[in-house]
C-alpha cells in the first residue's frame, strides 16, 4: 500500500475546508430548492398552465461538484419535466415565455433582479446571492425533449448518471486501492471548478470543467496533490492542441463551438499553467516541511 505524503494531507483538508460545499449548506440548498419548486408550481397553477410530470435535480448540486463561491452566488439547477400532451402543442420558446411569466407574476419583490428567458432555462436570481436555473422539458410517451431554441432529445438525469459512474469506475478507491479516501475523481473535478474564481478573469462554465476533468483525470493512489498536479497537467498539453471539448452525452457535439466558449477556456489553460509552474517543485519534491503553506502560498490561498 502506498503512504500519503504530507502534501496529500494539506491539499485534503484545503479541499474539506475551502472547497467543498458544507452539509449545512447543501440542506439549505436543498430546502430553498423545494420551496421554489413549490413556487413555481402554484404560479403555473395559477397561470392556467399544467403541473409539472416530475421536477429532476440537474448540475453540480445533483453531481455533488458544487463548491465554495466567494461571491455566494451558488445556482441550483432543476429539470421541470411536462407530459407533451398537457402543453397543447406549446414551442419550446413560448413554454419558457409562460414559465417565465408565470415565475414573475408569483412574487415579483423577492427577485435580486428580474427572472430572465435564456436559451436553455428560465433563471431567477432572488436577493439571498444564490440563483434557481428551471429546464423545461417535455415528455411524449417516454421520449424527453429539452426545450432549447427547439425541441431537442436530452434526457434531464444523463448528466448525473454519466459523472457518478465516471467517479465510481475511475476513482482509485474503487479499484482495490486504500490509501486514499473514496471519489477522488470527485475532488478533483471541484477543485479544477474552484481554481476558476480565483481572479475575476472569463473563465468556462462549469459543465466543460467537469467534462475537463473527466477526459484529462490522472487517477494517483499516491494522493489528490499528484492526480490534481498530473490532471492539470495533461489539461495544459491538451487544451495546447486543441481548444475543443466534446459533449460527453451526445456524440459528436462539442461544448465549445462557440468563439467565446473557446476564449474562456484559453484563459482557463493559461490560469493552470501559471499554478502549475509554482507547484512544480512538489512534483519532484512531495515531503516538503509545511506542505499546508506551501499550498496556500502557491494557490494563493489562506486556510
Amino acid at each position: 500500500m502506498a503512504l500519503l505524503s504530507p502534501a496529500h494531507n494539506a491539499i485534503y483538508q484545503f479541499h474539506q475546508q475551502r472547497v467543498r460545499v458544507p452539509d449545512s449548506e447543501r440542506r439549505s440548498l436543498m430546502r430553498l430548492r423545494d420551496l421554489n419548486v413549490q413556487r413555481l408550481k402554484h404560479a403555473l397553477s395559477s397561470a392556467g398552465l399544467p403541473e409539472p410530470l416530475r421536477v429532476v435535480g440537474q448540475g453540480g448540486y445533483a453531481m455533488h461538484t458544487l463548491t465554495q463561491r466567494f461571491d455566494g452566488d451558488q445556482d441550483i439547477d432543476v429539470a421541470v419535466v411536462f407530459r407533451a400532451r398537457d402543453l397543447g402543442g406549446l414551442d419550446a420558446l413560448r413554454l419558457r415565455s409562460c414559465v417565465h411569466d408565470a415565475v414573475l407574476s408569483a412574487a415579483p419583490d423577492s427577485f435580486a433582479r428580474p427572472p430572465e428567458r435564456r436559451t436553455n432555462a428560465v433563471t431567477v436570481w432572488y436577493s439571498g446571492g444564490w440563483h434557481i436555473d428551471f429546464a423545461l422539458y417535455r415528455d411524449t410517451n417516454g421520449v424527453l425533449e429539452h426545450a432549447g431554441s427547439r425541441w431537442v432529445g436530452s434526457d434531464p438525469g444523463a448528466t448525473v448518471r454519466w459523472f457518478q459512474a465516471c467517479n465510481r469506475e475511475l476513482s482509485p478507491s474503487w479499484r482495490g486501492h486504500q490509501s486514499v479516501p473514496d471519489n477522488q475523481l470527485r475532488r478533483v473535478v471541484r477543485m479544477l471548478k474552484y481554481l476558476r474564481h480565483l481572479d475575476d478573469g472569463d473563465h468556462p462554465g462549469g459543465f466543460i470543467v467537469v467534462a475537463l476533468g473527466v477526459k484529462y483525470y490522472q487517477e494517483s493512489a499516491l494522493g489528490d496533490d499528484v492526480a490534481l498536479y498530473q490532471t492539470m497537467t495533461a489539461i495544459v498539453r491538451g487544451l495546447g492542441r486543441s481548444l475543443d471539448v466534446a459533449n460527453p452525452l451526445v456524440r459528436g457535439q462539442s461544448l465549445t463551438w462557440r468563439v467565446v466558449d473557446q476564449r474562456r477556456l484559453d484563459n482557463y489553460r493559461l490560469k493552470l499553467e501559471d499554478m502549475l509552474r509554482d507547484l512544480r517543485p512538489l512534483a519532484g519534491r512531495r515531503n516538503v516541511q509545511d506542505p499546508v503553506s506551501y499550498w496556500e502560498d502557491a494557490l494563493e490561498f489562506s486556510l
